[in-house]
């Protein structure tokens, strides 16, 4: 509007910087009167090669074009600023750097036209023109839709006005039903962003969890969610502090948004405020609003260019963590590489056929004086034989002197291929839901969700959604579920059991999800964790039985209950729950150790591990085998052809007494009555190896991924993943210099 070319000059120079790092644009009105100016100003922009987005359904067109001779938008009352045929011809005129159109504060204009009319008549202008029906047309909508999709360009539906926050609102929620309906017509289009301008400062107490508002339209077919940072934050929006504008750039990064757009211009550059209108003063072209940035965009540059957020890591190193330390030489009650622990956090690894990729999450080490934890995801490409670089989901502070691998996360995959991560907390509300931004990829996330959960086994079930087994620090460590048809709307978490304490594992077989428990005595706790329970359902919780189909209520309240599977706690014996099954007849087999106590070493003798089978009419207790260490863990499979394998680190290894230890494979033809040492997965090792998964559908080329790490002292972490035999063991490259690498073969001569 001004004219003020050396201002915009100045401003394109300052942006190019960030570039390198990011893909960066300008917004444009263009319903400027005078449009040789506009005109001139694009033509900067053109020349200096920076795309530029035009403002198309914005509230701007009633507030600022109604009333003002400088401005001239082509239907103020609807709030759209520049006709389709307008479109048409910029689009023609500057091809491929006019990229995107943005709608600002559709919903926002929409409830105050309609307050103005009734309530509220002082919050409007006797200048505004307002429309003689609705504000919010869907249908004139579509028809920028449309021409964006006809044009390549991206779509920004901006607001501070959501039903999240104003539920008091009733014409929101059908306002927003009908934006979900867009969005599945015009799929992978739209990218939805919270603008954190609400009136007298409402958005600041939004931070922690603005993107509820948002991210619910991902399953609608939004392209992505975003965030729209602006200082109007503040009541005054020239004084609001630029660390508060940092602190929502950074809730925006962590949370893996498509897009973060920042507002007014005035803000960040040397532009008169208000730069809408002609400055009374005349200067519009003296050394006062020379365009030159000022110190809030310096400060905001800098972080922009150094915060670490979703990445890629050039290797794949797994988090070492130790609980509890015992004072004598074994350390710690368990210890050791990490990456994949534990036997509660389940799956951690599942197969695509469609994709043909075998998906895996893992806790990742910032560095060895880090404390973090880095969420990673990654996956193995069957036909090209090949893992990319990982990708940091998220950095998360656990607390202490080393990261805490409770905070490794799960996996899931829906039916449209987004792959979910579920990344918990450990007895805090700091848990979190990522979804994958394209189908059968982790090359980036967005956050979905900020909820409470512990130990997280999440599974999707075809046609339904997900069911989410978890714990709750409520009276200690309690089981609760919760189901969602999409991931981002979940209903009201179910206690199921509580009564001291327990840890879960559980599994899925056709409809039927099962968990098996232990028990946390009161004034012992969990390092008396003792009794075997199980219990199951078919109807995603709707109801609970044990294995006999007899009815249990929930939440089970009492260790006297008809889910026990056997009472060790009559014989004094511990019990660590490692994996759960289920045979061809959907009858579930649990995978668990028995011990004589707590503590590492070799006080309490060796321990057993033990598989009870329901037979449809009894628990058929057996033990496979023996290992060091209550905290040595490994999973049970069960093929069509009726043979049962174990995996697990029952051999001693270099590191004795210590968590984990040399892999090996038994098997098992008889329904685990009796069991076979079939071949050492690993020899000869220079550390412990532990924590063998298995994945949901595993591959018999990625049949399960383990790491390995020195229980007694701080050490690398490196991941491993076998075949289906045991005799193809790889390693995951912890160095790579190519974006896809082989993984390593792993010296092993497989021998019994």
């Amino acid at each position: 509007m001004q004219g003020n070319l050396p201002a915009v000059r100045r401003i394109v120079e300052t942006l190019k910087p960030l570039q390198s790092r990011y893909r960066v644009c300008v917004i444009v009105n263009p319903m400027v009167a005078d449009r040789t100016k506009l005109d001139a100003a694009l033509d900067a922009l053109a020349h200096a090669g920076m795309p530029f987005v035009f403002d198309v359904y914005t509230s701007d067109a009633i507030t600022l074009g109604s009333c003002s001779t400088q401005n001239k938008p082509y239907d103020p009352p609807h709030g759209l600023s520049i006709s389709i045929e307008d479109l048409k011809s910029y689009k023609k005129r500057y091809g491929g750097l006019l990229i995107g159109i943005r709608f600002a504060e559709v919903f926002a204009q929409d409830f105050t036209v309609r307050a103005v009319r009734t309530t509220n008549p002082e919050w409007g202008l006797p200048c505004w023109k307002l429309p003689a029906d609705s504000y919010f047309r869907p249908d004139l909508a579509e028809k920028y839709l449309a021409f964006a999709r006809g044009n390549g360009l991206f779509v920004q539906w901006s607001d501070w006005h959501w039903q999240e926050f104003a539920e008091w609102d009733e014409p929101q929620e059908s306002h927003e039903a009908k934006l979900a309906e867009i969005l599945r017509k015009y799929p992978n289009l739209v990218t939805v962003t919270y603008a954190n301008n609400e009136p007298q400062n409402a958005s600041a107490a939004r931070l922690p969890h603005w993107e509820r508002a948002v991210a619910k339209f991902l399953v609608h077919g939004a392209a992505g969610y975003g965030l729209s940072n602006q200082s109007w934050l503040c009541v005054d929006e020239q004084a609001c502090p630029i660390e508060d504008i940092i602190n929502w750039t950074k809730s925006a990064l962590d949370r893996g948004c498509r897009l973060i757009q920042f507002e007014p211009v005035w803000y960040f550059f040397k532009l008169p405020r208000g730069t809408f209108e002609v400055p009374r003063d005349g200067e519009a072209h003296t050394s006062t609003y020379t365009g030159e940035p000022t110190a809030n965009f310096d400060r905001l540059a800098q972080v922009l260019m150094t915060y670490q957020f979703q990445s890629k890591e050039d290797g794949y190193r797994g988090i070492w963590y130790a609980n509890q330390p015992s004072g004598d030489k074994y350390g710690w009650k368990y210890s050791g590489g990490m990456a994949v622990f534990c036997a509660k956090h389940l799956p951690m690894a599942l197969y695509s056929p469609k994709a043909q990729k075998t998906f895996f999450v893992y806790g990742g080490s910032p560095g060895p004086d880090s404390p973090d934890l880095l969420v990673m995801a990654s996956c193995y490409d069957h036909r090209r034989g090949q893992v990319p670089r990982p990708t940091v989901i998220m950095r998360k502070a656990t607390g202490g002197d080393r990261g805490d691998a409770h905070h490794n996360p799960t996996v899931a995959l829906d039916d449209k291929g987004f792959v979910w991560v579920f990344a918990p907390s450990h007895g805090r509300k700091d848990a979190f839901i990522f979804r994958s931004t394209a189908p059968y990829s982790t090359d980036s996330f967005q956050q979905v969700l900020q909820k409470e959960f512990s130990y997280p086994q999440p599974f999707h079930h075809p046609g339904f959604g997900f069911m989410f087994l978890f714990t709750k620090y409520t009276a200690g460590r309690e089981l609760y579920f919760t189901t969602s048809p999409d991931g981002v709307h979940w209903s009201e978490d179910t206690k199921i059991a509580g009564f001291g304490g327990h840890y879960q594992v559980s599994w899925a077989w056709k409809t039927k999800r099962g968990t098996a428990f232990d028990f946390h005595p009161p004034g012992v706790g969990l390092n008396g964790r003792t009794n075997l329970y199980y219990m199951e359902t078919k109807d995603f919780g709707k109801t609970w039985t044990n294995a006999a189909g007899k009815p249990l209520r929930i939440p089970l309240d009492s260790p006297a209950n008809d889910a026990l599977v056997h009472d060790y706690q009559a014989e004094k014996r511990l019990v660590y729950v490692k994996d759960l099954n289920f045979d061809a007849d959907g009858r579930p087999v649990i995978l668990y150790v028995v011990s004589k106590g707590y503590e590492s070493g070799p006080k309490n003798g060796l321990r057993f591990w033990n598989v009870a089978h329901w037979t449809g009419t009894e628990w058929d207790i057996r033990t496979v085998t023996t290992s060091d260490h209550n905290y040595d863990t490994g999973s049970i499979w069960i093929e069509d052809d009726g043979t049962w394998r174990v995996i697990a680190p029952t051999e001693p290894g270099p590191q004795p007494w210590g968590c984990g230890g040399e892999i090996v494979m038994w098997t098992s033809t008889d329904q685990g009555k009796t069991w076979n040492r079939e071949r050492h997965v690993t020899r000869h090792s220079t550390l412990n190896h532990n924590n063998a998964r298995r994945p949901v559908n595993a591959h018999p080329d990625f049949y399960t991924i383990w790491c390995d790490g020195n229980p007694f002292e701080r050490s690398q972490c490196r991941l491993y993943f076998a075949d289906k035999s045991g005799l193809r063991v790889r390693m995951l490259p912890e160095k790579m210099t190519g974006d896809f690498e082989r993984p390593i073969p792993f010296d092993n001569d497989g021998s019994p």
